[in-house]
């Protein structure tokens, strides 16, 4: 047990060159103390775990952590739908309504100027961002108004086979 972290059957091996880092782990619990050089201990752990990861056991860990994810993924994707319905037709419209319509009607690989204030992660959480995705330039860690109609002019010109959405 690794404060709020549960791994099962996992031990917390704590290397150190010094004895008195040993000694005091916080909230922590030392299972493992080992007094020895730092880089050449995780090495060796390195290639003792490497040698028990067969392909096969590779495979299970990765579709049991798989499943895990999927199944949390979808839960945020139901919260979301919820969320969405309970605001769909307020008027004037929903941050989150607004993500919703731009996500489906703007191009795929759409570049988003934000100039938009403090509501974004409403907007966000119904668009995909990504490699393959949309891309987002911005917002400003001071929050000035005025810089985005600028940004977009300027990602037109050094992207001009993108859509750009200011």
């Amino acid at each position: 047990n690794m404060g709020n972290h549960h791994l099962d059957g996992a031990k917390l091996i704590h290397v150190s060159f010094n004895p008195a880092n040993l000694e005091n782990m916080g909230s922590f619990t030392n299972e493992v103390p080992v007094l020895a050089d730092v880089a050449s201990t995780i090495k060796d752990v390195s290639d003792a775990i490497d040698g028990l990861l067969t392909k096969e056991r590779l495979e299970r860990i990765r579709r049991e952590r798989l499943d895990v994810v999927r199944g949390y993924h979808q839960q945020r994707v139901r919260a979301r739908e919820a969320a969405l319905r309970g605001v769909f037709d307020e008027t004037p419209i929903s941050w989150e309504r607004l993500g919703y319509e731009l996500e489906k009607n703007l191009d795929k690989n759409a570049m988003i100027i934000p100039e938009i204030g403090s509501q974004d992660q409403k907007i966000y959480q119904h668009m995909i961002f990504g490699p393959d995705a949309k891309g987002r330039i911005g917002r400003t860690t001071g929050g000035q108004l005025g810089w985005g109609l600028g940004t977009s002019l300027g990602v037109s010109l050094a992207m001009p086979d993108r859509q750009v959405v200011a």
